[in-house]
């Protein structure tokens, strides 16, 4: 049973690391986003699955399809998902321990086909794979539970005071000089 979705289960734990995380890590830092669409805890909860299950529903879509078609198309398939999940991966790895992007796109490149020859062949490098799969729940745990945009979704909607009294109304002016440029 599990070799036939065990492809599925690397796809999510790769993109996952690669895709879901920084999305949710992104947007759990800033609430600000969620609350200028004015997104309900339904929308956000919503966001938050596409975000971690559209990538595997995509990749795992087109490694059946390929495997319906021809086995070995699959395996083709299922080897350059793993290489391009990889790549992704590779690529944020490097970009956030601060290399340079002409330095670590030829050894991103090599080190996510050589994930991908791997990954597909490998019993023990597909069993590791497949631990990863925790990772991307992990990430919606932490982003639904934990994150600054979490607050969301378990406060009370506030409501603005329609019948307030001012006391000692001031008139206030504000420029905003978006428009201009600046030069030295």
């Amino acid at each position: 049973m599990l070799g036939k979705i065990r492809p599925a289960l690397i796809f999510f734990g790769l993109f996952g690391m690669s895709i879901t995380h920084p999305i949710l890590n992104l947007y759990g830092k800033n609430p600000e986003i969620f609350i200028a669409n004015r997104s309900s805890s339904v929308q956000i909860i919503a966001f938050a699955l596409i975000a971690a299950l559209a990538p595997t529903l995509v990749a795992s879509t087109v490694w059946w399809a390929g495997r319906a078609v021809n086995q070995r198309l699959g395996d083709f398939l299922e080897m350059m998902l793993i290489a391009i999940a990889g790549l992704l991966l590779a690529s944020l790895t490097f970009q956030h321990i601060g290399v340079s992007t002409n330095l670590y796109l030829l050894p991103a490149i090599i080190a996510s086909l050589v994930l991908g020859f791997y990954g597909s062949r490998q019993n023990f490098l597909r069993d590791w794979l497949t631990f990863l799969a925790i990772f991307p729940i992990v990430s919606l745990v932490i982003f639904l539970g934990f994150s600054s945009s979490a607050s969301l979704l378990w406060q009370a909607q506030a409501e603005a005071e329609t019948n307030a009294q001012i006391e000692n109304p001031a008139p206030v002016v504000m420029l905003i000089f978006d428009a201009v440029s600046y030069t030295h």
